[in-house]
């Protein structure tokens, strides 16, 4: 039942996150560090997913964050187009009925979202890089 409104939603954003990521790791994996592994005989699957799969999520952690919004405005229309009741159609009530206050407070849950998930976005990212972290000084 809810098959193509999932798939209507998540392919573009899938695609973006697999081409990001798998841009990152081809480019990971033509560095020196992955080089001297396999220079010290590591296995391939170790090198893959300990070292390079690492520094190549970097990029797809941010992409994701960033989406994340346009995943949000996706997911109003996609509740349109497919009759869906939620929080899209809320909203499109709200305007057509000129019912203000649900609107703002339909949009100021979404801004709420997307920004506790760039927050966290860049928590994470922070944790996984450490070139990222702040120094206290």
């Amino acid at each position: 039942m809810m098959v193509l409104p999932a798939t209507a939603l998540g392919a573009v954003f899938a695609t973006l996150v697999f081409e990001t990521t798998r841009a990152g790791l081809i480019e990971t994996l033509q560095s020196d560090y992955v080089r001297t592994a396999h220079a010290f005989g590591i296995s391939k699957l170790r090198i893959h997913s300990r070292y390079a799969l690492r520094n190549a999520l970097l990029p797809t952690l941010t992409i994701f964050g960033l989406e994340f919004g346009s995943l949000i405005a996706g997911a109003l229309l996609v509740e349109n187009a497919f009759a869906i009741p939620g929080m899209g159609r809320l909203v499109v009530q709200g305007v057509l009925s000129r019912d203000y206050p649900v609107v703002q407070a339909c949009i100021l849950v979404i801004v709420v979202a997307f920004v506790t998930v760039n927050l966290l976005t860049d928590a994470i990212n922070a944790m996984v890089d450490p070139r990222v972290r702040r120094d206290r000084a």
